[in-house]
Formats: structure tokens, sequence, C-alpha cells
């Protein structure tokens, strides 16, 4: 029995051991066929699978064949050997499943399995990856195996052309980041013409590092956004106010929540300073707003935590990578405030064009599956939002890595002089050290440390990111120190230099806990990797920012019981081993109490969004009819006049009056018919009769106009375009009020209302709106101007552009 099969045992999986020994012999037995076929007869063994796959006849035998193909095309094109382990998990991912596959276990390669599987479809097949570095070597990499396979495969990447990404998104395979294909998909819905569009059907997808991409980064949507007007001077004028905020005096804020509020002392000074009798009027809705994101911007964001400042410009840092968000920006005016905070020139304010939270996005596909370190913890949400059943595979080789018990210290100087005593005794030893930290200040903290102790080291984060690959290179050779922030827990092995594994291997230091037990684990998984030797070491202050965010006042008692036990009369090292202990469990309890709230976080942005999504969904279906290629112009224009009639008939002739109170005037008055309808209309016994009626006569007029019309197509064209201008300023301003009701959702559980059906009834209404704002806008012109040009005492089929009809472009 295989070595790793004997510890398959302790892990929990819905796979027996019986059909694990009956998968890999068939597949053994194939691969050894294949081994002696020429390149060209294996793409034509792809090319039957393709046509069994057509017409759904792919099974077991047909499983184990892709497997064996993978294999060889994997040794003959990369030199590699594909493990028995890496085998399985390559065919659970393709029963769809989310797959706990250690640090150092080849990822990249088992992730080939079910992207070859799910391209034998002809669906096309997305692997997404956390970072665009990782998306493109991987797609470099690979590139000989999928050629030899017959398959053909592309990269989407931030900034191509369409054209580019048209091609990308037609091969058999698409690499690219998480975050590009969601941005694709919601600027596949903001073009005006299908021809535009660069993704197909959502079919297939397989997500690397999963529970980065689906848990942690699911508390925060995608966003598309563009300018509006600049700026104003406002917010410079208020980060300067700022500047003598004070806390409790001025403001008071829930750390945990990261909820900001004034004080009433504070909003009647601010009235009194600004000359504004209440702030609260809508009139001065910008100023108040510019003074909340002051405030939130003064004591929530940090920089070197939450972003940097890089040649006069400030740049987003990801929570959970550390990596810089190009292109990305805080949405709101929030943005400018830190800017002004900050000095430097302010951007252009932007408003939400098109959102979508990372949990819909994905369950848009057909079938997705992925693999990362750490998902077993998770397996509950997996299940319940993206249907995903968790398995783990055990490793190639034993893990020897040694995890060390935390080491808990009062102060944050007493943190950096053990770690750097850690630091200090392996490096004399030669053993390469890896110190993971939570931000770039502390990792630039950290740094300023070592050299003020005279030892040579290199730094990893957003503002070395340029160099992230030649640092880890390095980070496992003899000697080497290396500071990181959660960057280098993703995406490449750190390997061990000559003669690393006789001292001990690498050592790992945390020098703070995370929100999250997945992300320490991911550090700590840096070493170790296929039956390496290693050691790693958390070390926690309790002046560490996450303890006094979620639990200030518990922290303050546990630092005041500790001065108090080294103050009677004792030294500092009584009873330390029971103190380690109990202050160990103490920490664990307080990561699993935040881990828990950040589930609740993403629970009620997943509950939101499961709302707004819906409405999403009508939204681009109406708009996809309108952009669509084969689209009927005069159709789609004809729907829209009916729909805008039938509105005005519902206001002037309301059920439950009787024909003779309608306001029939009033009604041929607002569609600009001349008082002789009201003669063509004759006896109308019910509104249903009297919207029939007239949206015949108006067709009739709109068909005596096309004929009449010289450029009939071009004139229709200029309104469909018009139509999905008017269409997304509407869905814009609806986006911007359903932000609204969701910041005031905290206030909805003050008023003893439940604030998910609160916010759907709120924003369904909202919703709702929009129709009679589309009759009653653009509609209304629409059905007018064809009445008008067709009138008897005007001159016949005048063409009127949109513009002219008051239609913005």
């Amino acid at each position: 029995m295989r070595n790793w099969l004997a510890r398959w045992q302790s892990y929990e999986s819905q796979i027996s051991t019986a059909r694990v020994l009956a998968l890999l012999p068939g597949v053994e037995r194939v691969y050894q066929i294949y081994q002696s076929l020429a390149d060209d007869q294996l793409a034509d063994i792809v090319n039957e699978l393709k046509v069994k796959a057509r017409q759904g006849e792919l099974g077991l035998e047909e499983r184990q064949a892709t497997l064996a193909l993978l294999k060889e095309a994997v040794r003959r094109k990369l030199g590699l050997q594909l493990h028995d382990v890496q085998l399985i998990g390559g065919w659970l991912l393709c029963d769809g499943c989310a797959a706990e596959i250690k640090t150092g276990e080849g990822k990249s390669l088992v992730s080939l399995i079910p992207a070859f599987w799910f391209a034998l479809q002809g669906e096309g097949v997305h692997l997404a990856t956390v970072n665009e570095y990782l998306a493109r070597r991987d797609y470099e990499a690979m590139a000989g195996v999928w050629n030899l396979l017959g398959l053909s495969a592309g990269l989407t990447t931030a900034g191509a052309s369409i054209r580019s990404k048209q091609a990308a998104y037609a091969a058999d395979i698409t690499y690219g980041t998480c975050t590009e294909f969601g941005f694709d998909y919601l600027r596949d819905h903001l073009v005006s013409d299908a021809g535009q569009q660069v993704q197909r059907e959502l079919a297939y997808a397989v997500i690397d590092e999963l529970d980065s991409i689906l848990i942690d980064e699911a508390r925060t949507p995608l966003i598309i956004a563009g300018q509006t007007k600049a700026a104003p001077d406002t917010y410079t004028i208020c980060a300067h106010y700022a500047a003598g905020w004070r806390e409790e005096r001025d403001y008071e804020i829930d750390p945990e929540t990261r909820q900001v509020m004034f004080t009433d002392d504070e909003i009647r000074r601010m009235e009194t300073v600004f000359g504004i009798e209440n702030l609260f009027d809508t009139e001065h809705a910008d100023v108040y707003h510019a003074l909340l994101q002051s405030l939130r911007a003064h004591t929530l964001y940090k920089r070197n935590v939450d972003y940097i400042v890089e040649e006069d410009e400030v740049r987003l840092i990801d929570p959970f990578t550390g990596r810089i968000l190009t292109g990305r920006q805080y949405g709101d005016g929030l943005q400018q405030a830190i800017e002004a905070k900050e000095k430097v020139p302010l951007s252009p304010e932007i408003r939400t064009h098109a959102t979508i939270t990372v949990q819909k996005y994905w369950s848009l596909y057909w079938q997705i599956t992925g693999m990362s370190g750490t998902v077993l913890s998770e397996s509950a949400e997996f299940a319940r939002i993206y249907g995903l059943e968790t398995v783990a595979i055990p490793t190639h080789e034993p893990v020897v890595r040694v995890d060390e018990p935390d080491r808990i210290v009062l102060t944050e100087q007493e943190k950096y002089e053990y770690v750097t005593a850690l630091i200090e005794r392996c490096h004399h030893n030669g053993q390469p050290v890896l110190i993971g930290t939570a931000s770039v200040r502390q990792s630039e903290e950290l740094s300023r440390f070592l050299a003020g102790k005279g030892m040579a080291h290199r730094v990893l984060n957003a503002l070395t990111e340029a160099e992230e690959a030649a640092i880890i290179a390095d980070a496992g050779q003899r000697g080497a120190i290396t500071i990181a922030t959660n960057m280098a827990g993703r995406g490449t092995d750190i390997k061990l230099g000559e003669g690393v594994a006789e001292l001990g291997g690498l050592y790992v230091i945390g020098t703070e806990r995370h929100e999250s037990g997945r992300v320490d684990q991911q550090l700590r998984g840096r070493a170790g990797r296929q039956g390496d030797p290693g050691s790693s070491q958390f070390v926690v202050s309790l002046e560490d920012e996450w303890l006094e965010r979620f639990e200030p006042e518990e922290t303050e008692r546990q630092r005041e019981r500790w001065r108090k036990a080294e103050g009677v009369g004792g030294t500092p090292g009584d009873d330390d081993a029971k103190r380690q202990r109990r202050l160990a469990a103490w920490v664990t309890t307080v990561q699993r109490r935040v881990e828990q709230f950040m589930y609740g976080i993403r629970q009620s942005v997943y509950a939101l969004d499961t709302i707004v999504h819906e409405q999403r969904q009508h939204f681009y279906e109406r708009r996809d009819k309108l952009i669509a290629r084969d689209a009927d112009r005069r159709e789609m224009m004809a729907e829209l006049a009916a729909l805008t009639i039938g509105d005005a008939v519902g206001r002037y002739c309301p059920i439950g009056e009787v024909p003779e109170d309608w306001d029939m005037a009033g009604l041929c008055s607002a569609l600009s018919f001349a008082d002789s309808v009201r003669l063509e209309l004759g006896v109308l016994e019910n509104p249903d009769e009297a919207e029939t009626r007239l949206v015949r006569i108006w067709h009739e007029r709109l068909e005596r106009y096309l004929a009449a019309a010289t450029d009939a197509e071009q004139w229709l064209e200029r309104w469909r375009l018009a139509l999905i201008r008017e269409l997304d300023r509407l869905w814009m301003d609806h986006l911007d009020k359903v932000e609204q009701v969701r910041q005031g959702i905290p206030y909805m559980g003050y008023a003893q209302r439940n604030p998910i059906v609160a916010f759907e009834a709120e924003t369904w209404r909202r919703f709702h709106e929009m129709d009679g704002e589309l009759t009653g806008g653009i509609g209304l012109r629409f059905v007018r101007e064809v009445v008008e040009a067709t009138r008897d005492d005007m001159p016949s089929a005048r063409n009127i552009h949109p513009e002219e009809a008051g239609v913005a472009s």
C-alpha cells in the first residue's frame, strides 16, 4: 500500500479507499500505452474525446483516459511526473469538489486536470488565479501542454484591447485573475453593441487559492466606476478641519464594525464653523457627507496599512494579500477624503456604473471547482453558497514541519526583541528565516528594527511588489532573512537552497495573528513543502492592533493581570509556562470569535446582494435584448411606445372610474395627439380598450413615418442608442439609491424593522420606479416625436434626431 494511502484514512473524504484503488491502476494502464504514441496520435485521441463529450458519452473510461493523456503531456512538455495524489486531487476537482491541497504539493499541475476535462465539453474554461503575475506565468508555462493536446489557451489581462480579450475568451482555456474575469463580465454589460462583448456564456471555472477568492474577498464587491464632476474643495477644507478632532469629545468609533459618528457637541460646532443652521438639511447633504468621509479617512484608514502613497498618488492595498489593487479606488468620496488628508492631488470623484459581489459572480457559472491549502474549515460556507463539497487530499510526502506554540509577549517592543532573537539564532546557524507581517507599516517597522541591529534582510510588500519573484526565489537560501506581508503566502513555492535541509529548513515567524486562522496556516505552509523540514512560530503581543480592535476591554484586563503578576515580588519568568498556555488559548478564542464576526459580514453581504442580483439580472436581460446584433430596432422601440401609452392610459383613465369621468383631453395632450384622435377612438368601455386602440393608432403613425423617412434605420439606431444610455443612467441612479438604503441598514434595527426585509422592499420599490422614469422620459419623447411628425398640420416625415427631442447623448 502506498505511503500516502495510509495517511488518506485520517482525512474526511467522501471517496472510499476502494474507489481510489480502482481508479489509479486504470489510469496507469492507459498511461503506459500513451507513452509509446506519437504527439499527433495523442491529439487524435483528444479529438475522439471531444466528439464523445458532445454526444454526452464521457464516463469512467474517458475520465481515466483524460488523466493519462495529461500525465503524458506533462511528462513530455514539462519534464515532470504527476504523483498519484495529484491525480486523485484532479479527479475530485472534475467532480466539482473544493479540494484542500497543501502548499508545495503542485496545485498548478493539479488544476490542469479539471481544466482539460471541462475543455473537452467545448464551452470554455476559466482558470483563475489571485494575481496577474501568476496568471501570466501559468499561461506561458503550460502553453506546450495545451498545444500537444490540441487545445488553445488565452490570457485576459487588465488594460488589454477588446480584440485581444475576445481571442482569449474564444480559446478552450482562458487564464486570468479572479477580479479581471468579474470586471470583464461587468464591462460586457456596459457596451452598446454585442460585438464589443468579450466573454462567452460562463460555463466552467477552476479557481486557485479558492478560500482567498470565495471567502476572504467576498466582503468587497467588484465595482466599475466612472468619473463624474471634479472633486470639490470641500474635501480639502474638511481635511484641514479634521486635524483638530479628538475621540470622545468630537466623535465616537466602534473599531469592531468600523463605524464612526459625530457627537452632538461636534455637530453643533460644525454648524457654527460652516455657517449652517441644520447640517442634516438636504441642501447641506454634500457638506455633511464630506465631513463624515473625512472622519472615516482620519480614524479608520491608515497609511501603509490600508493604502500607500506613491508618486503623489494614493494606492489601495489588498488586505488579504498585501498587494497593490491596481486601478482601484475607494468610492463615495472616501478616496478624495484620504487624498486630502495625505495632501496629494485630488482625483475626480467616481460614480458606480456596475457592481457585483464575488459570491454572485461565481454563482453564474454552470460549475466551479478549485483548491487551496486551507478549505476544510469553511466547508459549511462552501456548501451553502457555492454548492461545493470539500475534500482533503493527502500530501505526497509526510509533513515534518514543527509548528511551535505561540509566544505571547506584553508589548510590541518586546515582540520585536523576541523576533529579533529568533532571527539571530537562526541566522547564526545559516538557517533561512521568513517573517510574515500583517501590514506594510509593520514590515517597514520591523525592517528598521533589524537594520538597527545590523542584520541584512529583504522586504517583500506592496512597495516592493515588482521584485516579488526574485525575493521569493532567494528566501530559502542559506542565511536569507525575508520580511513579507501576506503576499508571500500565495502562489510561489520557496525552495530550499543547498544544505539548508540539514540546518532545519525554512523557519517561519508570524509577527501577528490574522483575522482568519486560515491565513496563519497559509503562512506556516511556506515551510515544510514536499517533505522538507521546517519550523514555524507566531509571536503575539497584547498591543496588537487586531486584539485592540475586537477585544479592547479584555485585552486591557489581560495586560493589567500580567503587570500585576510581575509586580508582586516575582521575576518576569514566574509561572511563564502557565501564562503562555492561558493566553495562547485566549488568543485562539478571540480569533475564532473574529472569524464568526467576519462570517456574519459575508452572510449579510450575500443576503443583500441576493436581492440586488435579481434586479441586476432583470436589468441585464432587458439591456442584452437592446444590444443584440439581431435586435429588431422597430420592434424594441414600438414596445417602449406601447409601455409609455399604457402608463399614460393608467394615469388618465384609472381603473374604477367610469369612461365619462376619464380625462381624455389630458391623455391626448400628454401624447401630443390632436383632439381629432378622440373621434378615432370611438366609444370606450374600459382602460384596456383605450390602450389597445391608442397603441394601434400610434403604430399606424409610426409605419407612415418610417415609410416616408429617408434614413429610417439610422433614425431607429439613434433612438436605440439613446434608449441604452437612458437605461444605463437609470441603473446608475438605482445603484446610488441602493447604496443609500444599504448605509441606512444599521438604523433599521433601531426602528424595530428586519433590515433584510426592509432592504428588499425598499430596493424593489425603487427598481420598479425605473420603468415609470423610462416611459415618462425617453418613452414619452419618442411617442410624441412620431405623433407630431405625422400630424396633418405638420410637414410629413420630419426627421428629428433624439438629441432634438431632448435625449442627452
